[in-house]
């Protein structure tokens, strides 16, 4: 007679959205393999807006790790630094999708804040979406989060439509 396998064995272990992240700020003070295993039985989306939410390391701290690791840069954004002109060159599906928000543009380049700047998917995506290269820069979820849905809903995009007109 067979026994039902152990559940524990059976059940994949959640992943954060940025698990690239984990071994990275694994070596910092204060984080610990049972905060990083509480978080995941939360289901927290993502380590590094976990860090930042619990005051356990501050953005800074996570970026300086991304950018000697991965030579990527950080962009700590808010709405009146982005590009209008560099929202409109991206569908918001596709920003949504990939939690990304292109900041910069111009005739060969986006530059993209993402709280991933690792998911080569997204790049590649974002690059034939707009027929440009891109640079990923890394920012906080959290902040990304937001503002994707600031910048992108339907009467801001109405709004801006608007002040193109007036111009």
């Amino acid at each position: 007679m067979k026994t039902p396998a152990d559940p524990q064995t059976t059940e994949r272990k959640f992943r954060f959205k940025d698990e690239w992240l984990v071994s990275l700020v694994g070596t910092m003070p204060g984080v610990t393999p049972e905060l990083i295993n509480r978080w995941r039985s939360q289901k927290k989306p993502y380590v590094s807006q976990a860090l930042i939410d619990g005051d356990v390391l501050a953005f800074s701290e996570i970026a300086v790790l991304v950018k000697e690791a991965f030579r990527i840069d950080s962009v700590d954004l808010n709405p009146g630094e982005i590009d209008k002109n560099a929202m409109q060159i991206l569908p918001e599906k596709l920003c949504r999708e990939y939690n990304v928000l292109p900041i910069k543009v111009d005739s060969r380049m986006v530059h993209l804040a993402m709280a991933n700047p690792l998911d080569q998917e997204a790049i590649q995506r974002v690059s034939w979406a707009t027929s440009r290269e891109v640079t990923p820069l890394f920012c906080p979820p959290g902040q990304l989060d937001k503002l994707v849905s600031e910048t992108l809903r339907p009467d801001a995009l109405i709004y801006g439509l608007i002040e193109k007109l007036d111009q």
